[in-house]
């Protein structure tokens, strides 16, 4: 039988019910869609407030900074590319001048293309006096690609927008960053066409100038950064780098029982260099180095105390008075110390410590209370070393670069002389001023006297073409690239710490040599190798 007895049965007027229509498919009811789709506009807007990074979102409330500057890391340190508009770090004078030319440039008639500073610009040292110390060296650099900003658009097309990109302590967010500069180097707007910086040679440094000249196409100058592992293509070096400093500091030892220190702790593309570099100019009898490990940090390593004493007595016992010293600032000091502690009759208590070029910041690890031992210790050891540049360089030279030289310090110094704590003996603003310039006569090259922006591509491949004719006439001498994009036979500033260790003079000017052994020719060009 079919049916229910109670479905058939007939109601009070005799008529049976209606049967229950067919379910309507989920897809085709009105209400279940309008409920789907109200759902769907929670969701998205749920994961837009949770995961984007537009106006409104959690991260937009709470971790952006500025226009493309936003907080990362541990710190929560904001990072990012800022056209001075934010001010990272102490750097507000400066920044606020970045601002100022931008908008001239941006409000103008002539095209103009953005150039990038890439360094950390922001510091968690705790000591004041390394804290200070850090904080004048960003400040310096900062200023050197400002004034060179001004220097060229004093003349010439396209016009220069300087942005600053700060990647964060130790360069730890470069990846992000990158990203941002590609964006702007993808946009009409922005036409963003080379970066400059790097102001150290570490592991972070190499690999975010592997990241943006192989991964994203984007030219890089390189600042202070002269470790000779660093050459690849697209990226230019205008400071010699550390085989060059050994050959010219490799006449400084008055004997062939010349000592060697060296840190031992991997991942440090300067010290590893310097190290290769000054074993090349060891005779074969010497002996063998002492070495240490540091911890990479920027404290003095106080458990490296007992190695540097036993390292002053070993230097001590061999009577070598000339030593070779392949490592960082803070150990650099640990040792200068502890030899000029240690009574050592067989060299009658006088050594000559001979390094590379990172020595330059060796006096934000000398404490203000420290003062007289530090003096103490420097008028026993003398510590010289290979600069990238000195103000006072150039002035009595007769090198053929020396009139040039000359000439361009003095528009820097009168430039420098409107900027507040503008520093030139330090290098790192004449360095990174020099570096700017490569970046944007470079880049004019490629744009045919300003009728058009060049391409990424065109940049990148120019470098091997600023020579001969088209040199750099640097403030640190003739800036001449060969075909890897390096500096050719660059001159090799020689300076010794200044034992009175004045607040206001650290360092005596010693002298320029250059790598091959003479001055650059005004041709200015590698020879075949």
């Amino acid at each position: 039988m079919s049916g229910s007895p109670e479905r058939d049965r007939p109601d009070r007027r005799g008529a049976l019910p209606r049967p229950a229509p067919d379910p309507v498919p989920w897809w085709r009811d009105r209400r279940v869609l309008v409920r789907c789709a109200v759902g769907a506009v929670v969701l998205a807007l749920c994961g837009y407030l949770a995961l984007g990074s537009g106006w409104g979102s959690i991260r937009y409330v709470t971790q952006r900074c500025a226009d493309r500057i936003w907080e990362r890391g541990p710190a929560d340190e904001c990072t990012g590319v800022s056209d001075g508009g934010f001010v990272f770090g102490e750097l507000d004078d400066v920044s606020a001048a970045i601002a100022k030319e931008n908008r001239r440039v941006t409000r103008g008639s002539l095209p103009y293309v953005t150039v990038a500073l890439l360094i950390p610009m922001t510091t968690d040292e705790t000591d004041p006096n390394r804290k200070a110390a850090v904080r004048d060296q960003i400040r310096h650099e900062v200023q050197g690609a400002y004034l060179a900003q001004r220097r060229m658009n004093d003349r010439g097309s396209p016009a220069v927008r300087l942005v600053l990109a700060n990647p964060g302590l130790g360069s730890a967010q470069y990846a992000a960053v990158a990203e941002e500069l590609d964006e702007m180097a993808k946009s009409k707007e922005d036409n963003l066409r080379a970066v400059v910086g790097f102001d150290m040679s570490e592991e972070n440094t190499k690999k975010a100038i592997e990241h943006l000249t192989g991964d994203l196409g984007i030219p890089v100058v390189g600042g202070p950064i002269t470790a000779s592992d660093l050459t690849m293509p697209g990226l230019a070096r205008i400071v010699p780098p550390n085989e060059d400093q050994a050959e010219v500091l490799a006449s400084l030892p008055d004997d062939a029982n010349v000592f060697l220190v060296e840190d031992t702790r991997p991942g440090d593309s300067y010290v590893d260099t310097l190290r290769d570099a000054f074993n090349e100019k060891r005779p074969s009898g010497a002996l063998e180095s002492e070495q240490y490990r540091s911890s990479g940090g920027s404290d003095d390593d106080p458990s490296l105390a007992g190695d540097f004493e036993n390292i002053a007595q070993n230097i001590c016992q061999s009577g070598a008075k000339d030593i070779y010293f392949a490592g960082r600032p803070p150990q650099l000091r640990m040792l200068v110390l502890e030899l000029g502690s240690q009574p050592c009759a067989r060299t009658k208590n006088s050594f000559r410590v001979i390094t590379g070029s990172g020595a330059s910041t060796v006096d934000s690890y000398v404490p203000r209370g420290d003062l007289d031992e530090w003096r103490q210790a420097l008028a026993r050891v003398t510590v010289e070393y290979a600069a990238v540049g000195h103000p006072e360089a150039w002035a009595n030279s007769k090198a053929p670069e020396a009139e040039d030289a000359r000439t361009e310090m003095k528009h820097l110094r009168s430039a420098a002389a409107g900027l507040k704590d503008a520093d030139l003996e330090d290098s790192r603003l004449m360095t990174i001023y020099d570096a700017t310039r490569t970046a944007v006569t470079n880049i004019r090259r490629q744009a045919e006297g300003g009728k058009r922006i060049p391409r990424l591509d065109e940049v990148a491949s120019g470098w091997h073409q600023l020579k001969s004719v088209n040199k750099i006439k640097g403030t640190t001498g003739w800036i001449c690239l060969d075909n890897q994009g390096n500096a050719f036979n660059k001159a090799v500033h020689r300076v010794r710490l200044d034992p009175k260790w004045r607040t206001d003079q650290k360092l005596d000017f010693v002298d320029v040599a250059w790598p091959e052994g003479e001055p650059l020719d005004p041709t200015c060009t590698a020879p075949r190798r």
